[in-house]
C-alpha cells in the first residue's frame, strides 16, 4: 500500500485513495462494475458490489466522502490515471497550476534571450575568405 500511495502524491488523501483502489481491484466485479458505472449516479451501498467494496476498504468513511473517493477510483478505471491526475491538479491544485505556469514563463523568457543572442552573434568576423 505504500507504494501505491506515492502515485497518488498530488491527492490529500493519498491514504485512502490507495486503500480504495485496492478494495476495488480486491472485490470480484469491482473494476468492471466501475468501468460501466453512470457517471451522473451517486455510490448507492445498498448495491451489492458497492457494499462488498466497502467491506474491503480499511478505512470506514462517511457517504460523501465515500463518493468522492470513489469517483477518482471511478474515473482511472474509465479514463486512465494520467487523465484524472492532470484534472484533478487542474481543478484542485491551483498552487501547482501556478508554480507551472511560473516555470513556463521563465522558460519562455530563457528561450528567447538565448534567440536574441544567437541572432545578435557577428558572422562578419568568422569568414574565411
Amino acid at each position: 500500500m505504500e507504494k501505491l500511495k506515492t502515485f497518488f502524491w498530488f491527492h490529500k488523501d493519498a491514504d485512502y485513495l490507495s486503500d480504495s483502489l485496492l478494495a476495488v481491484m480486491r472485490t470480484p466485479n469491482g473494476a468492471e462494475y466501475m468501468k460501466t458505472k453512470d457517471i451522473n449516479k451517486l455510490f448507492d451501498k445498498r448495491n451489492y458490489t458497492v457494499k462488498a467494496i466497502s467491506q474491503n476498504m480499511l478505512y470506514k468513511h462517511n457517504n460523501s466522502t465515500f463518493n468522492l473517493l470513489l469517483k477518482f477510483v471511478e474515473n482511472i478505471h474509465k479514463f486512465g490515471y494520467t487523465v484524472t491526475k492532470d484534472e484533478y491538479i487542474r481543478n484542485k491544485r491551483l498552487d501547482i497550476m501556478k508554480a507551472i505556469q511560473i516555470i513556463e514563463k521563465y522558460r519562455i523568457l530563457y528561450i528567447n534571450k538565448q534567440q536574441k543572442l544567437d541572432f545578435s552573434m557577428d558572422f562578419e568576423s568568422m569568414r574565411l575568405d
